[in-house]
């Protein structure tokens, strides 16, 4: 329980920093950013690096959804927290979650394929 509260905190920091970064990216003349970029490269590395903290935890979470032996009330709170997530910070998180949704499948199929190798095997 604490891995998936890790990754439930992992994924609302990475919409949230990202998104701030992606409003000012949207509001801001091409002057400005590329004087952002020069003089603060460092906003632009956190927004990248929770942007991957924040698919790859909430991807985490979609994937363990998938197990059977979740309860239905915990996949309740997890569609609650995205629709929340996307209500809120719209763009970002839909890029966000969307990609998460990608990952999280491409990583269904992985499993599929070592389970199926390991049924062979025994």
């Amino acid at each position: 329980m604490r891995k998936k509260l890790l990754f439930y905190i992992g994924g609302w920091a990475g919409v949230l920093i990202f998104s701030n970064q992606v409003y000012f990216i949207l509001y801001s003349s091409s002057l400005e950013i590329m004087e952002s970029l020069v003089f603060d490269p460092f906003t632009w590395f956190m927004a990248v690096l929770f942007f991957v903290i924040g698919m790859l935890s909430i991807s985490k979470l979609i994937f363990y959804s998938l197990f059977p032996h979740v309860k239905m009330l915990e996949k309740i709170i997890y569609g609650f927290t995205f629709l929340t997530m996307i209500i809120l910070y719209r763009g970002p998180a839909t890029l966000i979650i969307f990609t998460a949704i990608l990952y999280a499948i491409l990583e269904a199929q992985d499993y599929s394929k070592k389970l199926r190798k390991y049924r062979e095997r025994g």
